[in-house]
């Protein structure tokens, strides 16, 4: 059975309400880190202007944020898993040699590099999916080290990204598997709310001080 046809007998419209209820969610913490660096730009105008300059774009992203995550509909692409790539940064000897504790990790991304002739586009409603041409395929796609681990090379793949552009979810063994994080509040309640692996330009990966380790070697253990 193709990876389309899976999605097909899905229930659609339990994916799109559960799906949603986690996105509104997101936009609602979306405007409320608006209205908090509002806030601190109209106090920082007063006491140090020259921090407007972090505050100010933060602001925008922000409002950009919550408005496309009003306006625009989810998507998900299907695709064949052409290669997997895991960039690293390691830490420098210097730290390593003089300053353990130093907050210098290992950083890595993991990457998952799609067949470009089989991606097929769409955007999610309560309907199903329905079939779109973007205007910039993507090239590439920022994944976590459980993502990266579970699917492997010439396999499909389903991802679902929020309108903000963050990878939310994936399709595994028969269901959409959210990308999630629990946080408990005072009242003992679970707040669900997407970890939001943001998709990047790969020029803003693969940059000085990073090395593309080869197939199944991991990064340097500290």
């Amino acid at each position: 059975m193709s990876l389309e046809k899976e999605l097909s007998d899905l229930d659609r419209e339990k994916e799109y309400t559960s799906l949603q209820a986690l996105l509104s969610k997101d936009m609602h913490m979306y405007r409320i880190l608006m209205y908090t660096f509002i806030a601190s730009s109209l106090i920082l105008l007063f006491v140090l202007p020259l921090a407007l300059i972090i505050t100010i774009p933060a602001t925008i992203y922000f409002w950009y944020a919550t408005h496309r995550s009003q306006k625009e509909q989810s998507t998900g692409i299907v695709f064949t898993l052409l290669k997997k790539e895991r960039w690293n940064r390691p830490k420098s000897a210097f730290y390593k040699a003089d300053d353990p504790e130093s907050i210098d990790d290992n950083h890595t991304f993991y990457l998952f590099i799609p067949d470009i002739t089989s991606c097929s586009p769409y955007v999610i409603s309560a309907t199903g999916l329905k079939h779109y041409s973007p205007e910039k395929p993507a090239k590439h796609f920022i994944v976590n080290e459980h993502i990266f681990d579970t699917f492997a090379e010439g396999e499909q793949v389903f991802f679902v990204f929020s309108p903000s552009n963050d990878l939310v979810a994936f399709y595994l063994n028969g269901k959409i598997t959210r990308l999630l994080v629990t946080s408990t509040l005072s009242d003992g309640e679970e707040y669900k709310t997407s970890i939001g692996l943001k998709q990047e330009s790969l020029k803003n990966i693969n940059r000085e001080g990073f090395e593309l380790l080869k197939p199944g070697e991991k990064p340097e253990e500290l």
